[in-house]
């Protein structure tokens, strides 16, 4: 299961949207704004904030199988 993801949406008495994905790192947020952006139209104006700058956390698991050699 992977991380949790908020997304939080703010609807002005103009109507005016903002959207803010939290949780994601990196540019996997932005997988995030396009689906938005589908649903919600298109995007004026954008604001990356610090999150977009970190390095994104990939876990990363390996299995190395060892072979003895003749004689060992």
């Amino acid at each position: 299961m992977g991380k949790q993801v908020d997304i939080e949406v703010e609807i002005d008495e103009n109507g005016q949207v903002q959207v803010h994905v939290k949780g994601r790192k990196g540019k996997t947020c932005l997988e995030f704004k396009e689906l938005i952006e589908q649903a919600l139209g298109p995007v004026r104006s954008e604001r990356l904030t610090q999150e977009y700058y970190e390095k994104e956390s990939v876990e990363v698991q390996q299995t190395v199988e060892t072979r003895k050699r003749c004689g060992e």
